[in-house]
């Protein structure tokens, strides 16, 4: 991924950026869901938190860098 795109994708409006993901959406249907698939929806929700820990660092490292320059 180069360099330029991502400038090119954070040069839009704030609202456009950044999705917040909201896990309160998807607790609320796991609470239905059989076991099986529970287990699963936990998997997905620490894989998705885990990844949107990782934009956080992301973001702030961008925003670092924006400042050194």
């Amino acid at each position: 991924m180069s360099r330029h795109r991502v400038e090119e994708v954070n040069s839009g409006p704030p609202s456009i950026k950044y999705v917040p993901f909201d896990p309160s959406a998807l607790g609320r249907k796991t609470k239905s869901m059989p076991k099986a698939t529970k287990g699963a929806a936990r998997r997905i929700l620490k894989i998705r938190e885990f990844l949107g820990n990782l934009m956080k660092i992301a973001r702030h490292q961008q925003i670092a860098t924006k400042l050194t320059k």
